[in-house]
């Protein structure tokens, strides 16, 4: 007699790569700064995605809370990115994203 066995994966995603960028300081247009000021007090930045990978081998689903290129407001905002493999599990890594104000005032 034989036996079939069915096997399903229960393993998450692996996060391989989540580290907070520095933070982000306000400068004028043109200033020479890594963060152009946008308007309201918002700054237009950008950052190192999250690495993922799967004991499957297959591509992930990745959501994310914000985009990159977004603006940011003064202050300090978490960026949630989630990865899904095909079993429908999940893993999450939460960057935060600090704009400081010119002079370092927040």
């Amino acid at each position: 007699m034989s036996s079939i066995y069915f096997l399903s994966d229960v393993t998450p995603p692996r996060v391989d790569e989540c580290v907070s960028p520095p933070p982000f300081t306000l400068q004028d247009q043109g200033g020479g700064g890594a963060v152009g000021s946008g308007s309201g007090g918002r700054s237009l930045i950008d950052w190192h995605e999250p690495e993922f990978s799967d004991n499957s081998g297959d591509n992930l689903t990745i959501t994310v809370s914000h985009e990159r290129q977004d603006f940011f407001p003064v202050g300090t905002t978490d960026v949630v990115y989630t990865a899904y493999d095909k079993a429908g599990n999940n893993n999450t890594c939460v960057i935060h994203i600090t704009v400081q104000g010119r002079n370092n005032q927040d």
